[in-house]
């Protein structure tokens, strides 16, 4: 994995930095006061890869007010180019959601390659990049505060870390495999042996089962010669009952028409009698025809003179209506006019009343002025202390330098005296042995110089607190000065807002009082010619009114008689249905009487071929009951054939049953030879996969490279006076197995031969250790991958090492860049940025942290 190009927002100490572009960078150093966000940046890069940073939770990485981040990180491996995106915000109560994007380049394009969720998404990266984040802070990344994990890290838990820096957990995946198969294989053949005991038991029954088959095939033919002769019997029954039913069902047809002519016989006589009581009552109505064509022509001459005075009265209405909307119209209009009129003039009472402010708002302005640069001189006030701090915060970097110079010779001067103490004297320049005398002097000579140091150490110290107490207090007046000066620029900034605004109000409205007035002017002329308008329109239409001449009394008096002669106008249109009626209601009545005649004679043929059929059907019952006693004995032999072909038919498949299940036992049986054959197999892919298999080996291989490539490191970084070597040992017994697991030490040798533990050391010298081990670590992936080391990340070390620790430290990093794509160095020491080609300058601003690369 090597990271191209970095994208922060709102992550940590970060608003929204520039875009890191590591693309062309080979060799670089991070630098920047402590605090202001180096580590930050090698957090975001874990972040977004694995989701893991030195933060406890998500949310502390937030950055401070805002509720999301999120960081975007290009990346190369395996020769393609990828992009992971990492978001997180926060919910209700505190609560987190992460949404994980990944993406892989297809030309100029990036193709979505994410899973279905966050921790799908993460093991394909795992997988693209070929480790998780403890196996890259164990080999490429030393991580600040956490450089020692491989070497501090328990023996037991060495050799698991170097497990998965080698990546042994695709053998362990392998064993597992092997051993999910095997017990998927142990399933299989005990379900075989089920199988097999089963169907070995149902075909012991085979001849029970072909026995039962012959005995209920007898009884069969049996049931089928007796249905054969009592159907002869029954279809001879059956022949005359259908004959006789047939004519039993003309018996109900020959009754129902019997029936239907009786009543149609009664309604045509009721037909008879109507046609002749409408014929009486049409020949009345016509003896009266004088008298209602003279009733029916006075109704139309009334109806006429009462539609006449009903169309002056619409006219008369729809006048009145519109005189009454023209007069509603003119008083809203009028209303109108006033209120835009009443509106023009509050209007420009508001626009002089504003205009009048003008001259204490241009006296304002000055004041405001005076404001402003009082402000500006409190500003000036907080730089010139800021400057001051910032002499402090050097000063304090100072005394802590040379207190840590102090403290190493103090050590080594103590180292020397007990030396001394040991009876081993020798003279520190010559390297010869001493006399009493000399041991004496030399001893003396240390005694004096550690008195002094200590003394000097005193003095740093209580200067350091000194330092320490007024940077505190200069930083609280700074903060209150700073709190002063936001306070007093937001204020004389609101006054200038709130002034320049009243000011331009003041202007427009001094300018749009002419407008105003003019208004004001042409409304009140609108008013007086709506007047003039409305008063022609209202004389026009009572003139029209008065033409009409309506008489509502002559009205009345119509429409009385038009009631008065309404009943003729029915019996006018009676009179005219009976004249055009008469013809066809004689027809109806001879018709009806023909018809009548008829359906007696009807009636008598019907009763007389009832009698005939009721004689023939007369032994019909008997025939019945003796047809059905005989199908009643052929339903139960059909019942009994049935329940035979059902028992015939089971055990049919009971005996081939039987045969299947005899080629499927032999199946069986030869499948769990081939499965068990199988089983063998697994076990051992398991046993040589496993920890004590292939696994061992490799690490076997692996220990003597890590030895030999970490001492010739440490030699290089302690000049020739150190080396170190790890060794396999076993420890305690594994639960599962029984066997004694193997643990990983570490043993430290010097010049002198004389070996230690890696615990034994501490300071600069475990930091040497560990980086020894860690560059070891990861020049073996390289070694194992074929390609050169893709990144290094170092992230502390400077600090605990003397001017000549950190010469070899730098001598060490230059000597080894070849082997990486890319190496980035983090330190805050002004000596150590200046050996590098490429730095990254972090910086802190109110907004936010922010870096530029020089």
């Amino acid at each position: 994995m090597i990271p191209i190009r970095l994208s922060i927002r709102n992550f940590m100490c970060y608003r929204e930095p520039p875009v890191l572009d590591l693309g062309p960078i080979q060799i670089a150093c991070l630098c920047g006061p402590n605090g202001h966000g180096k580590s930050a940046l090698l957090d975001a890069i874990t972040w977004a890869l694995w989701g893991q940073t030195r933060a406890r939770t998500q949310n502390e990485l937030i950055h401070q007010g805002q509720t999301e981040m999120s960081v975007e990180l290009d990346f190369t491996s395996r020769d393609r180019n990828y992009r992971v995106s990492r978001r997180h915000s926060l919910r209700h109560r505190g609560q987190g959601a992460t949404i994980l994007e990944l993406q892989v380049a297809s030309g100029d394009d990036m193709v979505p390659i994410t899973g279905n969720t966050v921790r799908e998404t993460e093991a394909a990266i795992r997988d693209l990049i070929h480790m998780d984040y403890d196996t890259f802070v164990n080999t490429a990344f030393l991580l600040q505060g956490r450089a020692d994990m491989f070497t501090a890290a328990s023996p037991a838990r060495r050799k698991q870390v170097l497990a998965e820096v080698l990546d042994l957990g695709y053998y362990e995946s392998l064993a597992a495999r092997a051993k999910n198969a095997g017990r998927e294989l142990d399933r299989q053949i005990a379900s075989l042996d089920a199988a097999i005991e089963t169907r070995a038991a149902e075909t012991a029954r085979r001849p029970e089962y072909e026995a039962a088959l012959d005995e209920q095939k007898g009884a069969m033919r049996r049931t089928l010669a007796s249905l054969k002769e009592q159907g002869a019997a029954a279809e001879e029954l059956r022949a005359r009952t259908s004959h006789l039913q047939a004519r039993r069902s003309e018996l109900s047809a020959v009754q129902a028409r019997l029936d239907a002519n009786r009543a149609e016989l009664a309604s045509l006589k009721r037909r008879h009698a109507a046609s002749s009581a409408r014929l009486a009552d049409h020949e009345a109505m016509i003896a009266r025809s004088a008298e209602i064509n003279a009733g029916f022509q006075g109704h139309e001459e009334a109806a006429a003179q009462v539609a006449a005075f009903g169309q002056s009265l619409a006219d008369l209405t729809e006048l009145e209506r519109i005189k009454a909307t023209a007069e509603r119209d003119l008083a809203v209009r009028k209303e109108r006019l006033n209120s835009d009129l009443r509106g023009e003039k509050e209007r420009l009472n508001d626009l002089l009343r504003i205009s009048e402010t003008l001259p204490q708002l241009r006296e304002d302005t000055a004041s405001i002025a005076q404001e402003r640069k009082a402000a500006e001189g409190i500003e000036g006030d907080v730089v010139a202390r800021r400057a001051a701090l910032s002499e402090l915060n050097a000063e304090a970097q100072v005394l802590n330098s040379q207190c840590q110079q102090l403290r190493s010779q103090m050590e080594e001067t103590r180292r020397r005296f007990d030396l001394l103490e040991s009876g081993d004297a020798v003279c520190p320049v010559c390297r010869q042995s001493l006399d009493d005398q000399g041991a004496d002097h030399l001893r003396d000579e240390y005694q004096k110089a550690g008195l002094a140091a200590k003394r000097r150490h005193g003095e740093l110290q209580s200067r350091m607190e000194e330092v320490s107490r007024e940077t505190q207090q200069r930083g609280r007046d700074i903060q209150a000065a700073e709190s002063r000066a936001a306070a007093a620029r937001q204020l004389a900034l609101r006054h200038q807002t709130d002034n320049e605004r009243a000011l331009e109000a003041a202007l427009a409205a001094e300018g749009r009082i002419p407008e105003v007035r003019s208004s004001i002017g042409s409304l009140e002329g609108q008013l007086a010619a709506l007047d003039e308008e409305m008063g022609g329109e209202l004389a026009e239409i009572d003139a029209r009114i008065g033409e009409l001449g309506y008489d509502g009394e002559l009205h009345r008096e119509a429409s009385a008689r038009l009631a008065e002669l309404e009943p003729y106008s029915a019996l006018h249109i009676e009179l005219g249905r009976a004249r055009a009626d008469m013809p066809a209601e004689r027809e109806a009545r001879d018709l009806a009487s023909t018809m009548v005649a008829r359906r007696t004679t009807e009636i008598e043929d019907a009763e007389q071929e009832l009698e005939t059929i009721r004689a023939e059907i007369a032994d019909l019952p008997g025939l019945e009951a003796e047809l059905a006693a005989k199908l009643a004995g052929i339903d139960e032999l059909e019942s009994q054939r049935e329940g035979l072909a059902g028992r015939i038919g089971g055990l049919k498949e009971a005996v081939a049953r039987c045969e299947r299940l005899e080629a499927e036992v032999a199946e069986s049986r030869r499948r769990r030879l081939a499965v068990a054959a199988d089983l063998s197999a697994y076990s051992e892919l398991a046993r040589a996969f496993g920890k004590n298999g292939i696994q061992a080996m490799v690490i076997e291989t692996a220990i003597p490279q890590i030895t030999s490539s970490a001492s010739e490191q440490l030699m290089r970084l302690t000049d020739g006076g150190m080396t170190v070597k790890l060794e396999l040992r076993e420890g305690r017994r594994e639960r599962g197995t029984g066997e004694p697991a193997e643990q990983l030490d570490i043993r430290v040798g010097d010049e002198n031969g004389n070996t230690r533990s890696y615990e034994m050391f501490s300071g600069g010298e475990a930091f040497r250790i560990n980086f020894a081990i860690r560059i070891a670590l990861s020049r073996l992936l390289a070694s194992r991958s074929g390609a050169p080391l893709p990144i290094l990340f170092i992230d502390e070390g400077f600090g605990s090492q003397d001017a000549s620790g950190q010469d070899r430290l730098r001598e060490a990093i230059n000597s080894i860049q070849d082997e990486f794509q890319k190496v980035l160095v983090i330190t805050h020491i002004e000596a150590i940025k200046e050996s590098f080609p490429v730095r990254i300058e972090v910086q802190k601003t109110p907004s936010g942290s922010t870096f530029t690369v020089n």
